[in-house]
């Protein structure tokens, strides 16, 4: 069985970093600006360019992964599904005209003050915090059960330390608690692109669902998985393409309210 206390104290200087960073911007302004992601390059993130807002994050280079997905750092994965979302980004010629049209339309809206394309990385930037404090080891293999719902009330203190609207907190904070929906689907065998669709589709609206399956894919992507188990790897990445590709002939086609 897991040992319990296995990262018990990393957990905990965690949590108590977390509470003293959000006392000292809860008491002290003003709060720090939150940068256009967009243009921060991903060598520059991980030399430290927003240390400043978001101390903690740099702490996940501390947090190794070593099971059937990764052999990496959590911010080394981070990093890796961000320049996978860029490079999908710039390759959405792949589409057609129409798919490439909705996507721009609303990557490229502007959403509390700034494009959704950035709080899409923002999004991704935190999606796995929460492993700074469900890491356990188990038969020589690093687990992080419930990692996701984790990542929310850490997030919600490390928000405190900068200028955010509210409606935009509350998109990260609910991005980072579901990220993991689309993976567990997948995790059935049984399930094709369309019983994907159809489980998802209970609990997210269309635009909500476009998000996770393209941050499904990178995470994938991002990981280790292709070099591990090609076979799983292809299995999933058949899926998640036949269910974009489905999802975004159903926005085309929907009737407007």
């Amino acid at each position: 069985m897991a040992n319990p206390d296995i990262g018990t104290r990393f957990r905990e200087a965690i949590l108590r970093e977390s509470e003293d960073t959000r006392k000292r911007w809860l008491f002290k302004r003003p709060k720090l600006a939150l940068p256009n992601i967009r243009e921060i390059s991903l060598k520059d993130m991980q030399k430290g360019e927003l240390r400043e807002q978001f101390p903690t994050w740099y702490k996940l280079v501390q947090v190794h992964q070593e099971n059937d997905w990764h052999d990496e750092d959590v911010m080394e994965h981070t990093l890796d599904v961000l320049a996978q979302v860029r490079k999908w980004y710039k390759k959405k010629s792949v589409y057609t005209l129409s798919h490439q049209l909705i996507l721009e339309d609303h990557f490229g809206a502007k959403n509390w003050d700034k494009t959704h394309m950035q709080w899409f990385e923002w999004f991704i930037f935190f999606h796995d915090i929460g492993k700074l404090t469900t890491l356990k080891r188990w038969k020589k293999q690093t687990h992080f059960i419930g990692h996701e719902a984790a990542g929310g009330p850490l997030l919600e203190k490390w928000l405190t330390a900068v200028e955010i609207q509210p409606a935009a907190e509350s998109y990260l904070k609910n991005m980072v608690t579901v990220h993991g929906m689309i993976h567990a689907l997948l995790d059935d065998l049984e399930l094709t692109h369309k019983g994907i669709l159809i489980h998802a589709k209970r609990q997210f609206r269309p635009f909500e669902l476009l998000e996770l399956l393209v941050f499904t894919q990178a995470d994938m992507d991002g990981s280790r998985l292709k070099k591990k188990n090609p076979t799983e790897y292809r299995r999933r990445k058949k899926i998640l393409s036949k269910a974009l590709l489905e999802l975004l002939d159903e926005i085309e086609n929907a009737v407007p309210d």
